[in-house]
């Protein structure tokens, strides 16, 4: 292999950009396990119920909940995670008159919805936003949504995190352009 071709090949695995991440996708299927998940990690969001399998007469979702012990319900995604997000999306059905707000990391209102109350919890209404400031999280600003509002198939879409150029890349490179100048000298006399 030529230096002109290892310099070329080099030249383009260094211009190569990384693939966009897939969606990430909470369905809460796997009761409990979705507490270990990037939902249950990157956010104080809380199962009404409690830990567990419980998820009282609802058969899918989550009976949403905070960490404050109040009727409301502020769910905050972590600062590093909220910021890499772009899209935020979920189905919601609650069983009292709510309102809903989805902010992102400065704290503006991405998009406010409401009309979702459905006794029967028999059709979920889905919302969503698009950011290109993060998605600081989402408030249900009614009293009485802890326990009385579920969710459903939360997905978001991140950027994707920026990945480190290895230390050694940049002596791989001066060492083949140390190769071609030496080459090129040796060439020439």
């Amino acid at each position: 292999m030529t230096i002109k071709t290892t310099l070329a090949a080099a030249a383009i695995a260094l211009s190569a950009t990384a693939a966009s991440a897939a969606p990430l996708i909470e369905q809460f299927d796997s009761f409990p396990a979705w507490e270990s998940g990037w939902l249950g990690t990157n956010s104080n969001i809380q199962n009404f119920y409690g830990v567990g399998m419980d998820r009282g007469n609802q058969a899918y979702g989550l009976w949403v909940q905070d960490t404050v012990n109040d009727s409301t319900v502020d769910v905050m995604f972590n600062a590093l995670f909220g910021a890499s997000l772009t899209s935020f999306a979920m189905d919601v059905a609650s069983f009292v008159n709510n309102t809903l707000e989805i902010y992102d990391i400065g704290g503006n209102v991405l998009g406010t919805f409401s009309n979702f109350t459905n006794s029967s919890y028999t059709t979920a209404v889905n919302v969503g936003v698009t950011s290109t400031n993060g998605i600081g999280g989402f408030r249900f600003s009614s009293a009485g949504t802890a326990g009385n509002t579920w969710i459903d198939n939360v997905t978001v879409d991140a950027n994707p995190a920026p990945v480190p150029l290895p230390a050694a890349l940049p002596m791989l490179l001066a060492a083949l352009a140390g190769s071609g100048i030496a080459l090129r000298r040796r060439k020439g006399a």
